[in-house]
């Protein structure tokens, strides 16, 4: 009895053991998804970008995105002001933007601006957020040198080139821009395709570089015209600087209306011919299988009847 007794304590003891090992690791899962759920951080990533086009259209664009934890968002309907050099001054107010269901707003550089704007090689532009939950208004700045790129071609025997130069204003002076790079392509549906074997090229000291078109069987419109495109994409002084030129370059694109020809595309009238001889002959041969073993049937049936 008392061996039992002590069994019995033993086993006592043991589930008293487990159980308070249980909770101290309920409490311990406890914590760690308390501080799991602490470590998890909001953050706003508002970013402005500078676009000039053809040197004369000027535009920018905001993006508003918001961090949570390692999920990335963009923020919708997130109103902002857009102002040059100077935002505690209503006059420098360039417009109102709203972000679309990708978190982008674009705004044009108006007119307006024209004098302002040619008062320094340098500005800045600031984009001032309203009020995003839980964080509050948010700030970004854009600052570029005022810059001009040129696109040129060069026809010489058998080869075609692409030229261009950059250079940017200083004291009312235009002054090569040097070890920029520069892309360089053919405008083609929904992309870019490189002019030959390098996608781009560097600016040497006098601001141009070169590169020579090798697509010479390109296709391009009915009159062999092709969009050449230079691009400078997200440079720290300069933003992002495009220029296109219409060359005829191309293949010219013959198109060739089949419609009233016959084809397997085609109308129930424009059926091929050797389309309709096959289906003529797969259906005469069936139904010609169909009648001979009817046939048969009847005449055997008929000497049954004798």
């Amino acid at each position: 009895m008392k061996l039992y007794l002590d069994k019995m304590n033993t086993l006592k003891n043991l589930c008293k053991t487990a159980i308070c090992l249980l909770l101290i690791l309920s409490f311990q899962t406890q914590i760690r998804s308390q501080d799991n759920a602490e470590e998890i951080v909001i953050k706003p990533f508002i970013t402005l970008k500078y676009y000039n086009i053809q040197n004369q259209t000027q535009y920018l664009i905001l993006q508003c995105q918001l961090k949570t934890g390692k999920k990335l968002e963009p923020i919708k309907n997130l109103g902002a002001s857009i102002y040059l050099d100077d935002e505690t001054d209503i006059k420098n107010l360039i417009g109102k933007i709203v972000t679309d269901a990708r978190g982008k707003a674009k705004t044009i550089v108006p007119i307006s601006f024209r004098e302002k704007w040619k008062q320094s090689s340098h500005h800045k532009f600031i984009a001032v957020t309203d009020s995003i939950k839980g964080i509050g208004s948010k700030q970004a700045e854009s600052e570029i040198s005022i810059a001009r790129l040129s696109l040129d071609t060069l026809n010489e025997a058998d080869t075609r080139t692409v030229k261009i130069k950059l250079e940017e204003s200083k004291d009312g002076k235009w002054i090569p821009v040097k070890d920029v790079e520069v892309k360089l392509g053919v405008k083609r549906l929904g992309s870019v395709l490189a002019l030959g074997e390098g996608e781009s090229v560097t600016t040497d000291s006098s601001g141009s570089a070169s590169a020579e078109f090798t697509r010479a069987t390109l296709p391009g419109d009915k009159n062999g015209l092709l969009t050449l495109i230079a691009k400078i994409d997200d440079n720290d002084s300069y933003g992002n600087l495009q220029m296109e030129k219409t060359v005829l370059w191309g293949k010219a694109l013959k198109y060739e209306n089949n419609f009233n020809n016959r084809s397997l595309w085609a109308t129930g009238t424009k059926v091929p011919i050797w389309l309709l001889l096959v289906a003529g002959l797969i259906i005469f041969s069936v139904w010609g299988t169909l009648i001979y073993l009817i046939a048969r049937f009847l005449k055997t049936r008929k000497l049954g009847l004798r």
